[in-house]
């Protein structure tokens, strides 16, 4: 026996069963790409994505004065940052190698990459930050005069359940020529 469907009420109920399913997303789910920002940090020569909701904090480190984005449940943080003064004349290799110090890693391998026409030292793996286990993903480069670094880092789960998103953001740094 054949079972007719009433096509526009099914495409409703689908619809309101779509609707609800995205109403109910856990804060674990990755951030789509409407709410990506796009930033323009003039001060970097640099342009990029981050999403909408992190909330963005200004610190001064001993190297490098950072922009840092924190995740509303503070379990991922991005960090961008220009090395000042005589941390400038670093390399991009010895930039990552006084990052991965900071987690505790004292030998990483260091690959080549390239995105947007930024030449980039890139490097990944596992360390602790304040006491706690955290992957990472870092990448130095000299940009305009400059050792720009950029760096994610994040508690286990949530780099795992946020993956792609921490890939857009780092594949999205591009040169800023200071217009829209």
């Amino acid at each position: 026996m054949t079972t007719m469907i009433n096509q526009p009420v099914f495409k409703i109920q689908v619809l309101c069963c779509l609707l609800t399913c995205l109403l109910t997303v856990s804060a674990d789910k990755p951030v789509t790409a409407q709410q990506m920002e796009p930033v323009r940090n003039a001060g970097y020569d640099i342009k990029y994505l981050v999403p909408a909701n992190w909330v963005h904090i200004r610190q001064a480190h001993k190297l490098a004065i950072l922009s840092t984005y924190v995740n509303p449940e503070e379990t991922i943080f991005f960090l961008v940052g220009k090395f000042k003064d005589d941390s400038n004349q670093l390399t991009p290799e010895q930039a990552l190698q006084e990052l991965l110090t900071d987690f505790g890693v004292s030998q990483n391998k260091f690959i080549p990459t390239r995105y947007n026409r930024i030449r980039f030292m890139q490097t990944s793996g596992r360390g602790i930050k304040d006491g706690q286990s955290v992957h990472f993903d870092a990448m130095a480069a000299k940009h305009r005069g400059n050792i720009i670094l950029l760096y994610v880092y994040a508690t286990s789960d949530a780099y795992l359940n946020n993956l792609e998103l921490i890939e857009k953001i780092a594949h999205s740094m591009a040169p800023y020529n200071g217009r829209k």
